[in-house]
C-alpha cells in the first residue's frame, strides 16, 4: 500500500514539471534591465513613448539683468567718449558717438540729448538739433530752455543770417511770452526783442528772403498768425 501512494506522488510532481516551460513569465517577475519609467502599460499593437529629456531651464531674469549693466556702462563710456569729441571740435564724431549712449537709454538721457543736440547745432544741422531739442524738452525742460537760449544767440552772431521774421508786437509781455512758446514748439532761434513799449517776438537764422517767405507759410499755416520779413539792421 505505501509503495502505492510513494509511485503516484512521484507521477505528480513529474507531471507539474513538464508543465512549466523554459523562460515562462509568471506574471510575478519582470525585465531586471527594465527601469519603473519605461514599465509603461499600452494597448495592443501600439509602442510605448520614448522618455523625452527635460531641458535645462534658462536664467532668464540672470541675464537681462547683466545686459543692463553691462548697457549703463557702455553709455557712460560713450557720453564721455562724446564730450571729448566736441571738445576737440569734432562734432560730427560726437554726434555718432552720442547717438549709440542713447540707444542704450542710459538713465541721463537728457544729458546725451543736450550734447548731441548741441553738437548738431555746431555743425549747422538745424533739423537735426530742432528733433533732439524736441526730445530734451520732455524730459528735461529746463535744460531744454538753455539749449535753445544757446541757438539763439548762436543764429543772431552769425553775419550770414541777414533776416529776421516778426510774428507780432506785443505791449503785454505774457502775450509776447505765449507766443514765444508756440513757436519755440515748431522751430528754433524765436525770441523777445524789447523795443519802446513792445515785445517784439521774432525768428533769427535766416540767410535769404526765400528761407523767410517759405518759413512764413508754415508759420501762417500752423499758428494763424500773419509774420512778415525784416532786414537784420531792423
Amino acid at each position: 500500500m505505501g509503495n502505492k501512494i510513494l509511485f503516484f506522488s512521484l507521477i505528480f510532481v513529474f507531471t507539474l514539471v513538464l508543465s512549466c516551460k523554459p523562460g515562462q513569465d509568471t506574471g510575478q517577475s519582470k525585465n531586471p534591465s527594465q527601469t519603473p519609467e519605461q514599465s509603461v502599460t499600452t494597448s495592443p499593437g501600439v509602442s510605448a513613448p520614448t522618455p523625452e529629456k527635460p531641458e535645462t531651464a534658462k536664467p532668464i531674469i540672470e541675464t537681462v539683468e547683466q545686459k543692463v549693466v553691462v548697457e549703463n556702462e557702455s553709455s557712460k563710456d560713450f557720453m564721455t567718449l562724446g564730450v571729448s569729441y566736441a571738445k576737440e571740435g569734432r562734432f560730427e564724431e560726437a554726434i555718432e558717438t552720442y547717438k549709440h549712449a542713447i540707444q542704450l537709454l542710459e538713465s541721463d538721457a537728457a544729458k546725451i540729448y543736450y550734447n548731441l543736440a548741441y553738437a548738431h547745432i555746431m555743425v549747422n544741422d538745424e533739423t537735426s538739433a530742432f528733433n533732439e531739442y524736441k526730445h530734451l524738452r520732455t524730459i528735461d525742460p529746463v535744460s531744454a530752455d538753455m539749449l535753445y537760449e544757446f541757438s539763439t544767440k548762436k543764429a543772431l552772431a552769425d553775419q550770414n543770417n541777414r533776416f529776421f521774421i516778426q510774428i507780432g508786437a506785443y505791449k503785454i509781455s505774457d502775450n509776447a511770452e505765449v507766443m514765444l512758446e508756440k513757436l519755440k514748439a515748431h522751430t528754433l532761434y524765436a525770441f523777445i526783442h524789447k523795443e519802446d513799449s513792445f515785445n517784439k517776438v521774432r525768428l533769427a537764422g535766416l540767410k535769404t528772403m526765400r528761407d523767410g517767405k517759405t518759413i512764413m507759410k508754415s508759420l501762417n499755416r500752423e499758428l494763424k498768425v500773419q509774420p512778415f520779413l525784416l532786414n537784420h539792421q531792423h
